[in-house]
């Protein structure tokens, strides 16, 4: 599961997963008015796993549940479209976040 990408659009979409809960905490207990929002999310793009999609060399193959409500499929495709290696692309629509066994 591609993790760690795309906050800004973690942020839009709203607190509902717990593996970004740390950053809505933040924000709630800390800067509920969001006066350091640009600071945070530029620090946090030093992590931001689809800016650092383009340095991998090796093929990339990712599946993608479409109900995955822990690793947003927007913020995986986020990754995907910025490889610039070989890579391939399956969607499963019935699956969310766990373990996707069937045919891998």
């Amino acid at each position: 599961y591609p993790f760690l990408s795309d906050f800004r659009r973690v942020l839009e979409i709203g607190n509902t997963s717990e593996a970004y809960d740390e950053l809505f905490r933040y924000f709630k207990f800390h800067d509920p008015f969001h006066e350091t929002e640009e600071e945070i999310m530029a620090t946090l793009a030093y992590i931001d796993v689809k800016n650092l999609a383009h340095r991998i060399q090796g093929e990339v193959k990712i599946i993608t549940g479409l109900d995955d409500d822990v690793c947003y499929p927007i913020t995986q495709f986020a990754i995907y479209n910025r490889l610039t290696c070989d890579k391939a692309y399956r969607i499963m629509p019935e699956y969310a976040h766990e373990a996707m066994n069937v045919f891998v």
